[in-house]
């Protein structure tokens, strides 16, 4: 998008000098008033493409702005991500820790573990570290997918901004050749 700016500024510098050269040799002839023939043209030329360059610049810069905010929510997106998996490996690692303690106090207490009550907590314990990772990924997924849809409206908003811009300066250089026309 920025190439596309830089290029259409490029072809309307061109234009200008383009149009410009012609002027400059009729400088002095009272044939016809030219781009730069009045003090008020050159006045008119320099405030438009101060106008131009600052438009064009400003679209730039909101496009740099939004694009480094996209790469900045695509970071948090993996780090929710990360952070989700890093929780849930921890939810699972403390009930395999609870259920290695449980066993060890029914052991040491002589209770047969595979059957009964011990075994129906041991179910019990996994199922609720089950529940509770499955509830965290989904968190983080949802953490992260919300941070990419943020990244995506900031890089719409950065290209939508430097397309304004680039319509904007334009729509300058088009009312400036239309002034001078009118004067002409």
């Amino acid at each position: 998008m920025a190439e596309l700016a830089i290029g259409l500024f490029g072809a309307l510098g061109t234009a200008s000098t383009a149009a410009a050269i012609p002027a400059v040799g009729m400088l002095g002839t009272a044939a016809a008033p030219t781009l730069f023939s009045t003090p008020l043209g050159v006045l008119q030329g320099v405030t438009t493409a101060a106008s131009m360059v600052s438009t064009l610049a400003g679209g730039l810069g909101a496009y740099s702005e939004n694009k480094t905010m996209a790469q900045l929510s695509e970071a948090q997106a993996t780090e929710a991500r990360l952070a989700g998996e890093e929780k849930a490996l921890r939810i699972r690692k403390e009930a395999a820790q609870k259920l290695g303690q449980m066993r060890v106090g029914f052991a040491g207490s002589g209770v047969d573990i595979g059957t009964g009550n011990e075994l129906s907590l041991e179910d019990s314990l996994q199922s609720q570290a089950k529940f509770e990772t499955s509830i965290e990924q989904n968190n983080a997924n949802m953490r992260a997918t919300m941070a990419r849809m943020r990244a995506r409206q900031y890089a719409a908003r950065g290209e939508g901004d430097l397309l304004s811009a680039a319509f904007k300066t334009a729509a300058l250089g088009t009312n400036y050749g239309i002034s001078i026309a009118r004067r002409g």
